[in-house]
């Protein structure tokens, strides 16, 4: 299954360090470029949203992230 762009750029970030967890915004930060995280600050949160129901990432109840092992 591909991925699109956004999907990529999160799953490459949190691949980086599988056992951590990044806080949202965290990731809407450093996942992306500065210019997307410039032109909307919260670019990434839905797409961890979908990533999760997708069970490619993993959340802790409490707005935090990591990519899901075994995938």
């Amino acid at each position: 299954m591909s991925h699109s762009e956004e999907e990529q750029l999160i799953l490459d970030f949190l691949g980086a360090n599988p056992k951590l967890w990044y806080s949202g915004i965290e990731i809407c930060r450093k996942a992306g470029t500065k210019r997307l995280f410039h032109e909307n600050p919260h670019w990434a949160l839905r797409t961890l949203l979908h990533l999760r129901d997708r069970e490619l990432v993993e959340d802790d109840g409490s707005g935090h992230y990591r990519v899901k092992e075994n995938i």
